[in-house]
């Protein structure tokens, strides 16, 4: 645990979380990955300004000045945000880089999200995925910056680093060693709550972001907690309410999540209590808001607390999907299966408190993915105490861990104690692992198996059918998985499975899954990509047993050719694919047919919400 978890732990020991209310554990193994290049920059409510104005007009001043542009021989200009955790560095960043004039002065404008682990080829890798828009796989750093080099010629563009920690001084110099310089007039902006990054970078312009005034913090409190509400404020709840935003040091984060709790519990009564816990005397004591946190925290229910808990697993800075997220719940048996709203709910629930944020949306406007600020992360870890600990590799592994994220490529050994375990229900797999061993065939109660974007993922266990609680296989990104094995159709509590591969290669895999394999794995929903069709032997046979007509529960479909063969052959695939009438989406690529199905046509067919690609 870090040195940060460990000081925050050291100062509310008196408020400690009864640790006996979670029964599991989990391990976390190896190094903090930058999973995600950047923060999302979806549409922010009106609090995420308040305040701010004149803050976002400083930032985009400094940005824009040319008269501090690089030299032909330095590096670019750095501004660099510096401020407590909480203030709304991250959201600060978001609003300059969505600005009008900021998206026209900058040709490319690139977002990664740096933290607590800092690894340059990890950085260079991101920036380079951003510009291309696409997954480049292993290059070595060299390699990157060549091709980072060949799309940043001669364009202006804006780099944002997000959270950077990093204090040591030789990965620093590395960084900018290979740093792209750009044209004249390209820009970096940096968020930290350190000055002494800020000084190690040689910062051109650090900009020290301060809280809210007693004035704009009775503001954002007041709309967050009185939401909904007409014009009158009850005189009582007006004047605590004032005292506590006062007590949040005009930190946003803790304004919002107090306020979101106040909302929750109009009764003056929980107000009163609130504003008399004894747990300000820390705040007193300490420069940070963390123990506005906890207090948010103590008002949760009993389940409440399970759920968010559980986030604790994610790493720092991870998208975590909203989808994958309630599956995680379900699967956990912390709500029924047949209850997505209340899944929902819950997600709701925690996203208006702003324990939940920077939330994503599809274009329907429905939230589809979130983050957790890195305090609120902080506040999980702490509140799952001792059932949340870091491991190294070849660490034995309790027999009474449920929950593990590895993040590191795992050791045979390690791969050894883990099958010896009998309570592990969820695995999620970071990008450096290559190969799952066959003992993962033994985990008998693992219900979650994550392996997103484990792009050097070449194949998975032969006898994964022997996993008979399985409900959830992410496999999305795994770009140098040929197939799936024989006997994935076995996995009759599958609710989803994000993508099937159709085997490629019979010769090198004989063992591979053909299309009539889901046959009977009529439980799964959500969305559903079918690769490889152009790769389908016995079109007849294969497409009709797939059964598609019986899944129900599925909610898109993307069935995708890869080259374009045989079109009569492709015509009498999509005729066999068929879906449910309760598909709400369908796409289709690659597709050399000379014409669609006739179920393509029919303006019955499908769902009334329903839509083609």
């Amino acid at each position: 645990m870090s040195k940060r978890i460990k000081n925050i732990r050291k100062r509310l020991d008196e408020i400690a979380a009864d640790k006996s209310k979670f029964n599991r554990r989990e391990i976390v193994l190896g190094d903090v990955r930058v999973k995600n290049s950047g923060r999302e920059t979806a549409p922010m409510v009106r609090s995420a300004i308040m305040g701010r104005e004149n803050n976002i007009q400083d930032i985009i001043e400094l940005l824009l000045q040319e008269k501090h542009n690089q030299q032909e021989d330095s590096n670019i200009p750095i501004v660099a945000i510096v401020g407590l955790g909480g203030l709304g560095k991250t959201t600060l960043a978001q609003l300059v880089y969505k600005e009008t004039t900021i998206e026209k002065y900058f040709s490319t404008r690139i977002w990664v999200c740096v933290s607590a682990e800092f690894d340059a080829r990890v950085i260079f890798k991101k920036m380079l995925e951003a510009v291309t828009g696409g997954s480049v796989g292993d290059l070595a750093l060299a390699e990157i910056q060549k091709q980072l080099e060949e799309n940043l010629r001669g364009k202006r563009y804006l780099l944002v680093l997000d959270d950077a920690w990093n204090e040591n001084d030789f990965k620093w110099e590395n960084f900018f060693k290979y740093l792209v310089k750009g044209a004249l007039g390209s820009k970096m902006l940096v968020t930290t709550r350190s000055k002494n990054v800020a000084s190690i970078m040689k910062v051109n312009f650090p900009y020290i972001l301060e809280g809210l005034n007693e004035d704009q913090s009775w503001v954002l409190f007041e709309q967050v907690a009185f939401q909904g509400q007409d014009n009158y404020i009850d005189p009582n709840h007006k004047a605590i309410g004032k005292d506590l935003a006062k007590r949040c040091k005009g930190v946003p984060l803790a304004i919002k999540c107090l306020a979101s709790l106040m909302r929750q519990k109009p009764n003056e009564k929980y107000w009163s209590s609130a504003k008399d816990n004894k747990i300000w005397k820390l705040l007193e004591k300490n420069d940070d808001v963390f123990p506005v946190l906890k207090l948010s925290y103590i008002y949760f229910t009993k389940s409440f607390e399970t759920m968010f808990c559980f986030c604790s697993i994610f790493p720092k800075d991870f998208v975590i999907s909203r989808d994958m997220l309630i599956q995680m719940w379900r699967a956990q048996g912390y709500i029924n299966e047949n209850l997505q709203d209340i899944g929902d709910e819950y997600f709701n629930d925690l996203l208006s408190r702003s324990f939940f944020q920077e939330a994503e949306r599809d274009r329907n406007g429905n939230i589809i993915s979130c983050k957790m600020h890195d305090l609120i992360h902080d506040l999980a870890q702490l509140v799952a105490g001792s059932n949340f600990y870091v491991a190294k590799d070849k660490q034995e592994i309790s027999k009474e861990v449920h929950h593990v994220l590895l993040e590191c490529i795992p050791s045979q050994e390690f791969f050894r104690h883990l099958s010896t375990t009998t309570r592990v229900r969820t695995l999620l797999c970071g990008f450096h692992i290559h190969k799952l061993t066959n003992s993962i065939d033994d985990l008998k109660y693992l219900r979650f198996l994550e392996l997103n974007w484990c792009s050097n993922l070449k194949e998975l266990p032969r006898d994964i059918g022997k996993l008979i609680s399985l409900e959830y296989l992410d496999i999305e990104g795994c770009g140098k998985l040929k197939c799936l094995p024989k006997g994935i159709g076995e996995l009759a509590s599958l609710q989803r499975l994000s993508t099937f591969i159709v085997n490629s290669d019979e010769q090198s895999f004989p063992r591979g899954a053909t299309l009539n394999e889901p046959s009977e794995l009529n439980s799964l929903g959500g969305c559903l990509y079918i690769r490889n069709l152009e790769k389908v032997g016995n079109v007849g046979l294969e497409s009709n047993e797939a059964n598609l007509k019986e899944k129900k529960y599925l909610q898109a479909l993307k069935l995708i050719w890869e080259r374009n063969e045989d079109n009569k052959k492709h015509e009498q695939l999509l005729d066999n694919l068929e879906p449910h009438p309760n598909l709400k989406e369908l796409g289709v690529s690659g597709y050399s047919g000379a014409r669609f199905s006739r179920w393509l046509s029919s303006p019955f067919k499908f769902s009334q919400n329903s839509h083609t690609r």
